[in-house]
């Protein structure tokens, strides 16, 4: 997120959050679509899976929404520092989950 702040930065007075955000997953869509294409290719998805990357596809274009929003409108000072904490937290959170996971056994998170 750092990098996109720094990037993207000099857009956001003067263009709407949609149109930044638009720009970014385009950007993503382009970089993704060449690692896919010399990756290798995935097994099997059910549709629990589709809807789950569908659901977490949603929330990361409203959350980038909220948070370009919110740094055209507030002080970047503030919010910069709010937003980064998002991957902190879920580092954070991983790390905890593996540690249970030893502890607990893999099947766990599954249930």
């Amino acid at each position: 997120m750092g990098g996109g702040h720094i990037l993207l930065g000099p857009l956001q007075p003067h263009h709407r959050a949609a149109s930044v955000v638009a720009w970014v997953m385009l950007i993503g869509l382009v970089a993704n679509l060449a690692v896919i294409a010399v990756g290798p290719t995935p097994g099997s998805l059910a549709a629990a899976d589709i809807a789950w990357m569908l659901v977490a596809g949603f929330g990361n274009v409203a959350g980038l929404l909220l948070e370009y929003a919110a740094l055209r409108r507030g002080k970047v000072g503030i919010v910069t520092p709010i937003t980064s904490t998002e991957g902190a937290i879920a580092a954070c959170w991983r790390w905890w989950q593996a540690r249970l996971s030893v502890l607990l056994g893999p099947g766990f998170w599954q249930s």
